[in-house]
């Protein structure tokens, strides 16, 4: 797969559903995984008319294979999860997925868009600084006891 290989595209429900648990699954640790219910109601959310609630893309091979999703919150004008599938890891994918999120908060009219990424996280801190985000701050626990994570914010004006 070339780096312009990968398409995104809408969330469909409740296609999609099965489509992003494998994803998840593939990419996180348990831990980490969306409870069935909470996707459902994300693809769901996503999917509708009213895309206030949540937003949310599929990035697609050019065989026509998930490799990768994004939700973002517009309410909050927060991404709440990136994943690329680790056979589409350094191929753009998951810079095409953040710069996706970002330009629907920037048409929402976000002044900023913050997203949380474990420290220990490397690669995607990697990607997340290449997209233009930088560390606002640091939360102790927030994936869990001794699991600490970074606020990580791009200014949008």
């Amino acid at each position: 797969m070339t780096e312009a290989a990968a398409t995104l595209r809408p969330v469909q429900f409740p296609a999609d559903v099965a489509t992003i648990r494998c994803l998840d699954q593939e990419c996180f640790a348990r831990e980490d995984w969306y409870h069935e219910e909470l996707l459902e109601a994300f693809v769901r959310a996503a999917a509708s008319e009213d895309r206030r609630s949540l937003w949310a893309r599929v990035a697609v091979d050019d065989s026509g294979a998930a490799c990768g999703f994004v939700f973002a919150d517009p309410s909050h004008s927060r991404i709440t999860k990136v994943c690329a599938a680790p056979r589409c890891r350094r191929r753009g994918v998951g810079q095409a997925l953040v710069a996706a999120a970002v330009a629907a908060l920037r048409a929402r009219k976000a002044l900023s868009v913050s997203l949380f990424v474990r420290v220990s996280n490397g690669p995607a801190r990697a990607l997340y600084a290449k997209c233009g985000f930088a560390v606002d701050g640091t939360e102790v626990d927030y994936y869990g006891k001794g699991l600490d994570g970074h606020r990580m914010l791009l200014d949008c004006f």
